[in-house]
């Protein structure tokens, strides 16, 4: 009992209540030792002993009051010295190394030769992170190292053992060592101030999950960077970040692809698609908002990250249910008297003067065609009924457009993500290697030897050698045999959709071939390919109206710059009812390229006529002002260097007012000529590149 009290007297810690204000010193002096697990507990535990003589205060109602002011001061300094330096520590840290993966990135998808993996920074004799090196492996600078090329060949400038190659820095940067203090303190016990517990490594985490939180939440487009950060905290600090469940994704990516199927008769009403760049264009922005949305490869790509690549063929089959209903239209419209029986005469006027047409369909019938549909009716809009199944076909050709987006973006989806696998069999045979073979000996009965183990040493050298190569890679745990066989998994799955050639347009061609044309009640369907015509000069006439208000403020409108549906859904139609070489057989575009080349010729003439004509009248008034000259000269001679000409008569203003407003008419004539050529000549290539993913089923 002598022994116990001289012990706890000598290793009272009271005294540290007669100079509190050297707690922060103290601890922030211990905190960054070489090993602060051994004196901040030991400090903290020296600042508890004074709370036996704070209890004893007389001074005081409540003694506790003191202990618990008491327990607040050490908690404070703990805090301000210790825990918030160390957050702040954390997430720089934490923010360069995800930054120099990043810029490693980048390096990596200019210079693909690997090289040897280059250490990508040193420490310091304290423990501390060299910056300089820090910074100089994730930057490109002439002290850093640089990947440039060099002689044909890629070559990757080393100073102090930093490299830049892509891959094998950002192997390094996230294999970087951390700093050995701040490691200690996250790894530390929880510390006890009197009655209470303080967890380090916890309250660094809460930091971090608040500020992760925050930041996303400013910044959804920085999503990535934190889930790197996040990841990165948990494999060089050992700090477990929960998931801030925020959507991965942005404002930038545009509407979701889940939003889209489940609305899809919407989209493709109110956007307009572009076959070349695979984007579709809001057609008019919503009320009250200053900016439209559109929606690329890029957008569905960051879509399908979140839901995953079975949404590809769910795309598929919400497509297929909307084909279904505006085919049941289409196939009215066409039912229709009127309709059926204005395609049936066209076809047979067209048969009976082929030859009279030079095998040409004539441009005037079609323009015929359109002022008696107009005749039947408008809606409120201004559309006729033509209109509204010009309409129709391009809501085909949207849907049909979007499930080649998202196919395509399925694609760009696998190949970022096999970028990091090198070679997908050699891969996929070790990991299923080292998964079946290993599942294989441990599945084996127990006291059966296995052949490694039963192999006497009187085999031959190289099997032998072979097999206790096998023997030891299958000496793994059953932790990695799982992580093998669910890279299996992965690499399996990733390699065959990558490599999926699945034509899904051939398979809602031949869906649809199957319903449409089967019975025989299918007749009014055969004359389709006569209102072809009518429908792309119905489609010119409302692309140059759309263009042209592109080029106003206020868009109250449909306005775009690119309506590729049409195109694409017109080429779907012809493949799936086999007209695509009776439409050929039309000419269509041959015509309207004569009669646009003939209209040009009669401008031409226009001009030259009105330009004779206005040199004539030119000449005329010379010629009268001369012999007005020479008839009143002895009148004028007096006087002649001292009056002005006279003013042209009012019959000259009014032929001059004339010429102007001629020479403006033909103006915007040749400008309407010249943007209708530019049209037809968008929409046959348009139709011509559309009818390529058909090929194999039209006929």
């Amino acid at each position: 009992a002598r022994q116990r009290a001289a012990l706890a007297a000598a290793s009272d810690g009271s005294a540290a209540a007669k100079n509190s204000s050297s707690m922060m010193p103290l601890s922030s002096s211990a905190a960054s030792r070489s090993a602060p697990t051994r004196w901040l507990p030991n400090l903290v535990a020296a600042a508890a002993d004074i709370s036996h003589v704070l209890r004893a205060a007389q001074h005081v109602e409540d003694p506790e009051t003191l202990v618990r002011g008491w327990r607040t001061f050490v908690r404070d300094a703990v805090e301000k010295t210790i825990i918030l330096p160390l957050c702040y520590k954390v997430e720089n840290d934490l923010r360069v190394r995800a930054h120099a993966l990043g810029a490693a990135r980048v390096v990596n998808s200019q210079n693909r030769k690997p090289t040897a993996p280059a250490r990508a920074k040193e420490t310091t004799d304290d423990g501390q992170d060299n910056a300089a090196a820090s910074v100089g492996a994730a930057t490109t600078s002439t002290n850093g190292g640089a990947a440039h090329h060099q002689n044909g060949a890629d070559k990757t400038t080393t100073t102090n053992g930093v490299g830049t190659n892509g891959a094998a820095e950002s192997t390094a940067k996230r294999d970087a060592p951390t700093d050995g203090v701040a490691l200690a303190l996250l790894s530390m016990a929880p510390l006890r101030i009197l009655d209470e517990r303080v967890d380090v490594g916890r309250r660094v985490s809460a930091y971090l999950e608040k500020v992760f939180y925050d930041l996303t939440v400013v910044a959804l487009h920085d999503w990535a960077t934190y889930a790197e950060m996040r990841a990165l905290a948990k494999q060089s600090y050992g700090l477990e970040i929960r998931d801030n469940q925020l959507p991965m994704g942005s404002l930038d990516v545009g509407l979701d692809v889940l939003r889209i199927m489940q609305n899809i008769d919407v989209f493709v009403a109110r956007f307009s698609y572009n076959l070349n760049q695979q984007n579709f264009v809001e057609r008019k922005p919503d009320r009250g908002s200053k900016n439209v949305r559109a929606i690329n490869i890029h957008s569905i790509a960051s879509s399908l990250r979140q839901h995953g690549l079975g949404v590809l063929n769910t795309t598929v089959n919400y497509t297929y249910q909307f084909l279904a209903q505006k085919f049941h239209v289409f196939s009215q419209f066409l039912y229709d008297d009127y309709i059926r029986s204005h395609l049936s005469k066209e076809r047979r006027w067209f048969r009976k003067h082929r030859d009279e047409c030079q095998s040409m369909y004539p441009y005037a019938k079609a323009a015929d065609f359109l002022r008696d549909i107009r005749k039947l009716g408008v809606s409120d809009d201004g559309k006729t009924f033509l209109d509204h199944f010009r309409v129709l076909v391009t809501e085909i050709g949207n849907a049909l457009g979007y499930v080649r987006m998202v196919r395509s973006a399925a694609a760009e989806f696998c190949a970022d993500a096999a970028r990091f696998v090198p070679d997908f069999d050699k891969a996929a045979d070790v990991a299923n290697d080292l998964a079946g073979a290993a599942a294989t000996r441990s599945a084996a009965p127990k006291g059966e030897a296995s052949v490694e183990e039963t192999a006497g040493p009187g085999g031959d050298d190289d099997d032998h050698r072979e097999k206790g190569d096998d023997k030891e890679r299958h000496h793994v745990s059953s932790a990695t045999r799982e992580a093998a066989a669910n890279l299996a998994s992965v690499i399996e799955t990733l390699g065959k959709s990558f490599s999926e050639g699945r034509d899904y347009f051939k398979v809602l061609v031949n869906v649809f071939k199957k319903v449409l044309l089967s019975g025989a009640d299918h007749g009014h369907l055969d004359n389709f390919f006569m209102i072809v015509p009518a429908l792309c000069s119905s489609w010119v006439e409302a692309s140059l109206v759309a263009k042209d208000r592109m080029f106003k403020q206020n868009r109250q409108r449909e306005a775009y710059y690119a309506d590729d549906g049409f195109a694409v859904g017109l080429a779907y139609v012809l493949a799936i009812l086999g007209q695509g070489s009776k439409f050929d057989s039309l000419h269509w575009f041959d015509r309207v390229k004569a009669k646009l080349l003939a209209d040009e010729r009669e401008l031409e003439e226009r001009l030259q006529a009105r330009e004779k004509k206005r040199q004539a009248r030119i000449a005329a008034r010379q010629k009268t002002a001369q012999q007005q000259k020479s008839t009143f000269s002895f009148l004028s001679s007096s006087r002649s260097n001292n009056t002005a000409e006279q003013p042209p008569r009012p019959e000259d203003d009014d032929d001059d007012d004339d010429d102007d407003t001629g020479a403006r008419a033909l103006q915007l004539t040749g400008r309407r000529i010249k943007a209708t050529k530019r049209e037809n000549e968008l929409l046959y290539f348009s139709i011509s590149g559309a009818r390529v993913f058909f090929r194999r089923d039209d006929a």
